[in-house]
């Protein structure tokens, strides 16, 4: 028998329709099956951790001191608390829709369509604005600059709303805006998870994966309305 030729590089053993056939089924599961598991998932979370927790006007509470000017738990500390850790790892989105709709600062769905479906969108018809603007201006400085667009304005949005949970948890400070921008900016995962700390710790909560625990709450309880 005659020995087979070797394939020509770059060119898959099977020949170039399993290429196409591994492509195909590469992009299916990047953007049927993905977004699918990731709707499972944020399903599962919000019926067994967001709609289970105590209301939020009934059991927030604050110290009495007045030194409660900021967040206590540190910008790194959700590494210490792994359920909360895991969720930012792999569901970011899903937790910080549970931390703002049990906030009353804005409601679940919502916080999952704007950061699922219209960041991407955003960011993906920026990415062609400023190539496409780059290329007849002859201009690097648009092409790099105009996709950070969308993630800027995330970031005032995201901002605004740990001043939104500052004041909700009873904090006298007032802030810094432009800090908080720069924390979402760079640092979006841990923002995150110190927003979803302190409001555990606030609410006398532990998030656990799905499940919410009921544990002694920190300082005074103080009913907060609004």
């Amino acid at each position: 028998t005659r020995a087979r030729a070797p394939a020509p590089a770059g060119v898959p053993p099977g020949g170039p329709g399993q290429g196409l056939q591994g492509m195909v089924l590469s992009m299916v599961l990047l953007y049927i099956a993905s977004p699918v598991i990731a709707v499972v998932v944020t399903c599962v979370y919000k019926a067994k951790v967001t709609d289970t927790r105590p209301r939020f006007e009934e059991v927030v509470n604050r110290p009495a001191q007045s030194e409660y000017n900021d967040f206590e738990k540190g910008l790194c500390d959700c590494w210490s608390e792994f359920p909360i850790c895991i969720m930012l790892c792999f569901c970011p989105t899903t937790r910080l829709a549970d931390t703002l709709a049990s906030a009353n600062i804005m409601q679940f769905w919502v916080v999952i369509v704007l950061a699922i479906f219209v960041l991407p969108l955003m960011t993906s018809v920026c990415c062609w604005l400023g190539f496409t603007l780059g290329v007849q201006t002859n201009s690097t400085v648009i092409m790099y600059i105009v996709p950070w667009l969308p993630w800027l304005l995330c970031a005032a949005i995201f901002a605004k709303f740990r001043g939104d949970l500052r004041e909700k948890l009873g904090m006298s400070g007032e802030g810094n805006f432009g800090k908080d921008c720069l924390f979402h900016l760079f640092c979006t995962p841990c923002a995150w998870g110190q927003e979803a700390l302190e409001l555990d710790q606030r609410t006398g909560v532990e998030t656990k994966m799905c499940a919410i625990e009921k544990k002694e709450p920190v300082g005074d309880l103080v009913g907060l309305m609004g």
